[in-house]
């Protein structure tokens, strides 16, 4: 995977009553300390490592999650006796390694925003960056598709106020649009600047003026790119809050840019509503519409409302989610014809603190509907339920749901940022795993703002996401973190069993993970594509020998042969799926240097077979 190193140790249950450890040497000049439920290791000034937490698994596909312990010079593993005692089959213990990166130092950096863009393979966080309480700047840093820093370029600098920066990436321009709300210095009034910015090189272009509504303040922007090309994908969607300088209710309106920097605004909300705190879905894809969801209400109780948003019908279809919101931000995401909208509401067994709710919003025959609404924090996996979780963000990745979000500490008002993944089954959530640490440790500081976005969103391979959140270290010095979150599930992936001939190179391989939703693209060295031949099907319990050679049949039984040199395996996006395990081999037909007559029909060789789980 990329980003990380991953091990897998797999044994038989031991005898005896007592837990199985695992201990591993450890030899490194990184500054080493426990960390949570994983070690972190530490560079002055160049981030860290952190080795995660245990996750162990037997063949019936029972879990235990637990923590690596750091003694001395050694790192341990631990599996409890509980868990070995119940294990059916084989145990596989699979710590998994990531490597985070953080912008630290003593800058005051808060509120990120994070878009990424397929053509390149490039991810965007834009953030603020606080000098005094006078002088705001954005600031932009790029990351490769792997999560490695490539430089950091300030997007607006200058004595006045530029603040909440929002990014979105168009996959036919090969550009990022990041937008920010930028004081005039008129006493309130606040207008909305921009500029692109090649997703392939540091190159920006001018900043222009995206809005600048009369008699009112523009602030609280929200960006959506898109994939498609044609009139209604070539463009950036921009939501944002609509303040009048006196009386008069907000409202959200929301804009088109294209790529010239034409703007065409309307106003998505209705009039004389009172609506604040916009969101855009990350994508609006096909032609089809993004969606934007706020908050509707000037007092208690709150409304969350939503609206598709093509930008060229004038009018959008419009629903109301939740007719009694405490009034949190709304996050959405998804892709027309069916979005996800989720937003954090009042607990009604913990008076006080906040679950996190979500609607799936289907859009048929020119209707915009709430499929069905539930607390989402029930159904979370190792949710802590009287725990507070606020500030989801939503994002998508063609076939799964990752959100990230703020959840309670209990220590002195603080949060810590944690993630979750489900997929839509039948009208409702199905989840795969939650109430995941995005560092491997309660920080026990305030952790605010989470933003995500995904690869699949984009049409790129899913599974993989940057969350990007603010961490306080004091009033005055807040720091980025990034992590790369991994939303398929935590085992699986793909295995080489030799059955290649001695003389042949086990030259197949898969390009890209075995993900739910994914097209996954396997390859092998194209000596005779003409006289290349893919088998499918089961492992074979063992590798059947072929003749003298070493050839060997990896597959058995075979359910479906296709010819050719390169392979691409769609995977549909069914959770149960999920764990499901196939073969795949090549054999080159009429090549020498293999079997041969009179032991076999035909000269021929084989590849080493691919074990796929799919994730």
């Amino acid at each position: 995977r990329d980003g990380e190193v991953e091990q897998s140790f797999v044994l038989a249950v031991p005898d005896g009553d007592g837990d199985l450890v695992v201990r591993l040497a450890l030899d490194t000049e990184l500054v080493a300390r426990a960390d949570g439920d994983g070690i972190r290791f530490e560079a002055s000034g160049l981030g860290h490592v952190t080795y995660g937490g245990v996750i162990a698994f037997d063949a019936a596909g029972r879990r235990f999650a637990g923590a690596s312990r750091l003694d001395g010079h050694r790192i341990e593993l631990v599996v409890p006796h509980a868990f070995l005692a119940a294990a059916q089959g084989l145990v596989t213990i699979d710590p998994i390694i990531r490597t985070i990166s953080i912008d630290g130092g003593a800058d005051d950096n808060t509120v990120p925003d994070v878009a990424y863009e397929r053509s390149n393979d490039r991810w965007l966080v834009v953030y603020q960056r606080t000098f005094s309480g006078t002088d705001k700047d954005v600031i932009s840093r790029r990351y490769n598709g792997s999560g490695t820093f490539m430089e950091e370029i300030a997007v607006a600098t200058g004595s006045r106020e530029s603040t909440d920066p929002a990014v979105g990436a168009n996959t036919a321009h090969t550009r990022f649009l990041i937008v920010w709300v930028e004081d005039t210095g008129l006493g309130v009034d606040h207008v909305l600047l921009a500029r692109k910015r090649a997703s392939a090189s540091t190159s920006q272009d001018p900043t222009f003026l995206l809005r600048d509504s009369p008699n009112a303040s523009d602030r609280d922007p929200a960006v959506g790119g898109s994939i498609s090309v044609g009139p209604n994908g070539e463009a950036w969607a921009v939501a944002f809050e609509v303040r009048p300088f006196v009386g008069g209710t907000s409202s959200v309106d929301c804009a088109r840019v294209e790529l010239d920097q034409t703007v065409l605004v309307q106003q998505v909300s209705s009039s004389g509503e009172h609506a604040t705190a916009p969101c855009i879905s990350e994508c609006n894809s096909l032609s089809t519409d993004w969606l934007c969801s706020w908050v509707s209400g000037a007092v208690f109780p709150f409304e969350i409302r939503a609206a598709t948003q093509s930008m060229i019908n004038i009018a959008g279809l419009s629903a109301i989610i939740e007719s009694r919101s405490s009034g949190g931000r709304p996050t959405c995401a998804g892709e027309g014809p069916e979005w996800v909208v989720m937003y954090a509401n009042s607990d009604p067994a913990a008076p006080g603190n906040h679950d996190l709710f979500g609607a799936i919003l289907r859009k048929q025959r020119a209707v915009l509907s709430v499929v069905t609404r539930q607390d989402l924090t029930i159904l979370e996996p190792g949710a802590i339920l009287l725990a507070d979780q606020i500030q989801p963000a939503l994002g998508w990745d063609g076939c799964r749901y990752t959100y990230a979000y703020l959840e309670s500490t209990g220590s002195a008002g603080n949060f810590e940022a944690l993630a979750a993944n489900f997929m839509i089954e039948s009208n409702g959530f199905e989840f795969f795993d939650g109430h995941r640490g995005l560092h491997g440790i309660t920080q026990n500081q305030l952790e605010q703002a989470p933003a995500i976005a995904s690869r699949g969103a984009m049409h790129a391979d899913p599974g993989v996401y940057l969350i990007a959140w603010q961490t306080e270290l004091s009033s005055t010095n807040h720091d980025i973190v990034g992590a790369l979150f991994l939303g398929g599930a935590l085992t699986g992936g793909v295995t080489t069993v030799t059955t290649h001939c001695g003389i042949i190179p086990a030259a197949i391989r898969a390009e890209n993970e075995p993900v739910l939703g994914a097209v996954l693209r396997i390859v092998t060295d194209a000596f005779q594509p003409s006289n290349q031949l893919y088998v499918l099907g089961l492992r074979a319990p063992s590798p059947i020998p072929l003749c003298s050679q070493g050839c060997a049949l990896g597959v058995n039984p075979i359910f479906d042969t296709i010819p050719g040199a390169s392979l691409s395996l769609p995977i549909p996006c069914q959770s149960g799926l999920v764990g499901a395990e196939f073969a795949v081999q090549n054999l080159l037909l009429f090549r020498l240097g293999g079997c041969a007559p009179p032991s076999f029909p035909l000269d021929l060789a084989t590849t080493d077979t691919l074990v796929i789980r799919i994730q």
